[in-house]
């Protein structure tokens, strides 16, 4: 580039016109014809001195040459004027060829001045690098972007300036093999340690010769780009963590186990870098104090764990009486911050109320290196609903646990009425056995008795209203132990279960004329009395399904027990149903199924039902002994 003086002589020579003015043209003709008309009398003199020499010295008897003086004389004019045309001439070659060098140097000159204002506009750092990695000349905004003035930076390494000094020569080095090179991330290093993200642009130039001379690069700075990405990262890394969260929240109601979920995936969070820890507060449900449920990342000796935290106490209790979010960045010297843990001195703290129906249920509290400050205040929309999202499944969680209690209690009711009921059964029909059936068969002696003596002298119609009497007393005691044997078969109590199944299916078969087969392993140990009582009556219900519904002509039983598992499995050749939820109706049939249900949950088992259109229905009841 042009030094100092050349951009003086830049400015003296701008005013200069492309063409000679008229006034100069005229001031050049009149000094031309000074000078031809002092040349023409320096001629005429010059000949008139040499005649004389000639006459009066050289050759002064000579008369001949006075008769050529005129002839010397005007040859010697002549020879002058020729002389002064041809100088002129000459005087005007040489005047042109300066005044053409003259503007060429000024044209160059503008063209450089040009140039260099166009590389000084540019808000893009501008260099020029010499074959050997040096820099040749820079623009205003390197010496802005790098904290060095032009001579410091000229003649100077040019990789010095990246943070990555090797991979800005490598690059260089592909700029002299390629010619040129486009949009290479680096990083600027300020001399006051700041950085600058720039994408790196270059090419080579090249002499008169056409040899390369250098390199020209461009580095353009891409930090708002940067820090829109990194935004934008960010985001798309909070509407991540916000589904899983809804995903977490979603897939466990177990209200320990959902916050402990939510927690660590909103810990793994990039931004945080592993770094950060929290703890999650719920309120007591008889109290104002918050306990911590979960954490993660935070010290065992933490106060907060073994002691709750009353309302107002401290920044979480601050931020639950407030109902609003709480952000201290004071490393610990905030007096708020009452409850102090060694080793989280130097965090910024989080609290964030857990909203749900209009209430605070809980507090979101997060320990953040105090670095992370400004990314906290910039999240703050983020952890609102992220708490807002964690109060909500909060809530449903407890009225999860609510609804499971009270369901744990009615099934626990269910469970006592069953063996009530079992307990009633067995006692209804001993009273039938020990009673009833006992004075039914006493009846019946007495009645043959009484038959007996009458029956020589009695009357044909007495004799009748006896046999009435007697069959009569036959069919009651037939029914009243076909009731005992509903209320508790004899053959459960004395046989176990297997024998049971065969005696009521052949019950059934004469009730239904369904034919029912069953089949197990007579050789195995008896089951458990509630899990023998259970299995007939999900037997006797599933036959009572059968015989109402299915339209079947087979059903077959199977009882299965090994390694500690029994397995009871009904299936018959009905019609079959489209398979719903317990309860999924009012309906009988769908009574019938919740009860069966509830009699393999009641001891613990598993209730299955299996069923197609025109395939049947196949209900599998197991239980882990």
């Amino acid at each position: 580039m042009m030094g100092e003086d050349k951009k003086k002589d830049a400015l003296k020579t701008e005013d200069l016109p492309r063409h000679v003015d008229k006034t100069k043209k005229k001031t050049l003709l009149a000094k031309t014809s000074l000078i031809s008309f002092l040349l023409i009398l320096c001629g005429v003199m010059t000949g008139t001195a040499l005649y004389l020499v000639i006459t009066h010295y050289i050759f002064p008897r000579v008369e001949i040459l006075e008769s050529h003086m005129a002839t010397i004389i005007l040859d010697s004019f002549v020879a002058t004027v020729l002389a002064f045309f041809v100088i002129r001439k000459i005087h005007r070659l040489s005047e042109g060829k300066r005044i053409e060098r003259m503007r060429a140097e000024r044209a160059e000159l503008l063209s450089q001045t040009y140039a260099r204002s166009l590389i000084e506009a540019s808000l893009d750092p501008l260099v020029t690098i010499t074959v050997n990695g040096l820099i040749n000349d820079v623009n205003a905004a390197t010496e802005l972007v790098t904290g060095y003035t032009r001579r410091e930076l000229v003649g100077t390494d040019f990789s010095q300036y990246f943070t990555d000094p090797q991979r800005a020569r490598d690059i260089y080095e592909k700029v002299l093999q390629r010619g040129s090179i486009r949009d290479f991330e680096l990083t600027i290093r300020h001399r006051n340690e700041n950085l600058t993200p720039v994408l790196y642009n270059a090419s080579v130039y090249l002499d008169n010769e056409k040899k390369v001379k250098g390199v020209f690069a461009a580095a353009r700075d891409i930090s708002h780009y940067k820090q829109a990405q990194q935004e934008l990262e960010r985001r798309n890394q909070e509407l991540v963590a916000i589904n899983t969260i809804g995903k977490n929240v979603s897939q466990s109601l177990e209200l320990k186990e959902m916050l402990n979920n939510v927690l660590e995936e909103l810990l793994k969070l990039s931004f945080f870098r592993g770094e950060a820890g929290g703890m999650v507060f719920l309120l007591n449900d008889h109290s104002s104090e918050l306990s911590v449920i979960v954490h993660k990342g935070i010290p065992d000796n933490h106060p907060c764990i073994s002691n709750p935290v009353k309302a107002g106490e401290c920044l979480c209790g601050l931020a639950f009486s407030r109902d609003d979010l709480i952000i201290s960045h004071e490393k610990g010297t905030d007096r708020r911050h009452t409850r102090r843990c060694h080793g989280l001195d130097q965090r910024a703290d989080v609290c964030v109320p857990l909203r749900a129906r209009n209430s605070v249920v809980g507090i979101l509290y997060l320990a953040l290196p105090d670095t992370f400050g400004e990314l906290v205040d910039s999240g703050v929309d983020f952890l609102v609903s992220v708490g807002g999202q964690i109060g909500i499944a909060v809530d449903n969680a407890r009225l999860y646990e609510t609804v499971k209690e009270k369901h744990e209690q009615l099934r626990e009711l269910t469970y006592r009425l069953g063996e009530a009921e079992e307990s009633e059964r067995r006692k209804l029909a001993r009273e039938l056995h020990d009673k009833v059936g006992q004075n039914l068969t006493a009846l019946g002696i007495s009645l043959n008795i009484l038959k007996a003596r009458i029956q020589h002298d009695a009357t044909g119609n007495t004799q009748s209203r006896v046999d009435d009497c007697l069959n009569l007393v036959g069919e009651t005691t037939a029914r009243i132990r076909d009731v005992m044997a509903e209320l508790r078969p004899s053959a459960l109590d004395d046989y176990g279960l297997l024998s049971a199944l065969r005696w009521y299916g052949a019950q059934f078969f004469t009730r239904t004329g369904i034919i029912v087969y069953v089949d197990g392993d007579d050789a195995r140990g008896r089951l458990g009395i509630s899990i023998e009582n259970a299995f007939f009556r999900i037997a006797q219900e599933a036959l009572t399904n059968v015989a109402k519904h299915s339209g079947a002509s087979r059903v077959d039983i199977h009882l299965d027990a090994e390694n500690g598992r029994t397995c009871l499995t009904i299936l018959d050749n009905g019609k079959g149903f489209i398979k719903k939820s317990f309860p999924a109706n009012n309906s009988a049939e769908s009574w019938g199924l919740s009860a069966m249900n509830e009699r393999a949950l009641r001891i613990g088992g598993r209730f299955h039902i299996d069923s197609r259109t025109g395939k049947g229905t196949r209900v599998v009841v197991e239980v882990e002994q």
